[in-house]
């Protein structure tokens, strides 16, 4: 069964020219995700030279590599179609950026392309704008959970129950869908059936979650109606992985701490890990275990000559199975 993890950008600059990691991630059953929020990030960072280095770190696994539509055309498709998105692969896209890493090529991204000039609008200037206003609406309609929510941070108690809490609240969520979506006469964004409610299969429905969990999270964070400047960017960024793993089995980070690793637990729980290269490494078979474990094979073959290569070989496949269980999601 072939399980998908999404690969940021924190876990490809970590990772080795020898791409151990994710060689061992690909044995054990994963398909790789690159999502558009990925280029966005190398291209607006140190730019293409480092969005190349970390390309020719999937070359080896190009067929075992998808890119996926973003979330926001995603939903759009929703809103044209009726129907609730099945599966996020741009089909086209991927075709293309496996040809091109097959032949030892990688695709250039630039500040001064259209698709990141939109990105940077979409993810850094209406965002930015918008949440302080988000998190001053849902104070004046919720009044009570903003209330226990400056309660707790004021008195240092974890907030994160209450979180869970309220972005596992059905009644809640669906307002929000019915706001957003459930207007007929506003045909840019109203889906049919909306007024009465949309399930979970919905990505209309569990993106209301995720930008809930967004306001909760800067509402902890931050006071109502501050201007959230740089860090918030950073954050959004986050979100587009976080909103992403709906879809996916494991997201490969870094940050597995402060606001991805916080909304992650919020959300999904232990379901969706989020493994690190230091976890990684943690189960990575050693060398000195292969050996102990080939020097067994060896003894148990009647110390036969010639087969050297065979037994570390079969030891360090054995070794990697064990190890593959803990990389997988529960």
């Amino acid at each position: 069964m072939s399980r998908r993890i999404i690969l940021d950008k924190s876990f490809l600059q970590a990772e080795a020219r020898n791409c151990n990691r994710l060689r061992l991630l690909r044995e054990a059953g994963y398909t790789f995700v690159v999502i558009d929020t990925l280029a966005y990030e190398f291209s607006t960072g140190r730019g293409a030279q480092e969005w190349g280095v970390a390309q020719r770190k999937l070359f080896e696994f190009s067929d075992h590599v998808e890119i996926w539509t973003h979330i926001g055309e995603l939903l759009r498709k929703e809103v044209r179609m009726g129907v609730p998105t099945a599966s996020p692969i741009d089909d086209d896209l991927t075709y293309r950026m496996r040809e091109l890493w097959k032949n030892g090529n990688v695709a250039v991204a630039s500040e001064g392309d259209p698709a990141i000039q939109r990105s940077r609008a979409e993810r850094e200037v209406d965002s930015t704008d918008a949440m302080a206003d988000e998190c001053r609406n849902f104070s004046v309609s919720y009044p009570e959970y903003a209330r226990e929510v400056k309660r707790r941070v004021g008195a240092g108690i974890d907030v994160g129950p209450l979180f869970v809490d309220l972005l596992h609240n059905e009644k809640l969520i669906q307002a929000f869908v019915r706001r957003d979506h459930g207007d007929p006469a506003d045909r840019e964004v109203y889906i049919v059936g909306a007024e009465s409610g949309l399930n979970h299969e919905w990505l209309a429905y569990r993106l209301q979650r995720s930008h809930l969990a967004a306001k909760l999270l800067f509402m902890m964070k931050y006071e109502v109606g501050t201007r959230l400047g740089k860090e918030f960017i950073n954050t959004k960024l986050d979100f587009d992985y976080i909103e992403a793993l709906h879809f996916a089995d494991a997201i490969a980070t870094n940050e597995t701490s402060g606001s991805l690793g916080l909304v992650c637990d919020w959300l999904y729980g232990p379901s969706k890990p989020r493994i690190s290269t230091n976890f990684i490494d943690g189960v990575m078979p050693s060398e000195q275990s292969i050996r102990e474990r080939a020097f067994f094979l060896w003894e148990c073959s009647g110390r036969r000559a010639g087969d050297d290569l065979a037994h570390w070989l079969e030891a360090e496949l054995l070794a990697k199975r064990l190890a593959w269980p803990q990389l997988l999601p529960m």
